[in-house]
């Protein structure tokens, strides 16, 4: 073999396994249509409390805030989004019947990238689709932990909303929804 035919066979193999592994990872396989879904509270894996509201002592004692964390908004913005797309939303605290799907969601990293003006948060998060009748799990999305741009944030508080809303779209765009009659 020529000298010259190794080296650029090494350079292309080098190059092709350099480019495969900047590929971004295909998005998950759309779950089935479901019809009502009961929405867990998120479980906050970062272990710092994620606090956006009702920290402080003047909003917890002059103000009477209640408190807010990132995995409420996360809930109320997958809440909101759900039910937009058709979809009836049930309560966490009620039961679900086993026509229900239950969707869970997993904060594992967010991170702004400044306590104050963040321009982006970075996000881990994982959300799961559970079939009520079966209990199996029927989707799974967890991509990489990625930046989520917060443009116009001027507090931490407006940064988490607008990465929470992007966040919920981002999770919801490859989920096709057609609501079944």
């Amino acid at each position: 073999m020529k000298p010259w035919r190794s080296s650029t066979r090494a350079v292309v193999t080098v190059l092709v396994l350099t480019a495969a592994s900047g590929c971004p990872r295909p998005s998950a396989p759309p779950p089935p249509p479901v019809a009502r879904v009961a929405i867990l509270p998120p479980v906050d894996h970062t272990g710092s409390g994620l606090l956006v509201a009702g920290g402080s002592l003047l909003e917890r004692y002059a103000f009477h805030s209640p408190r807010v964390t990132v995995p409420d908004l996360l809930a109320a913005e997958a809440a909101a989004a759900l039910r937009e797309r058709g979809v009836a939303v049930v309560g966490a605290e009620a039961l679900p019947d086993e026509n229900d799907a239950t969707l869970r969601l997993e904060v594992w990293r967010w991170e702004p990238d400044s306590e104050t003006q963040p321009a982006s948060v970075l996000a881990g998060l994982e959300a799961t689709l559970v079939d009520g009748a079966s209990g199996r799990t029927v989707w799974r999305w967890r991509p990489p932990p990625h930046p989520i741009p917060t443009p116009g944030a001027v507090t931490l508080a407006v940064a988490h909303q607008i990465a929470a809303r992007a966040a919920i779209a981002e999770l919801l765009a490859s989920w096709e929804q057609r609501v079944p009659r």
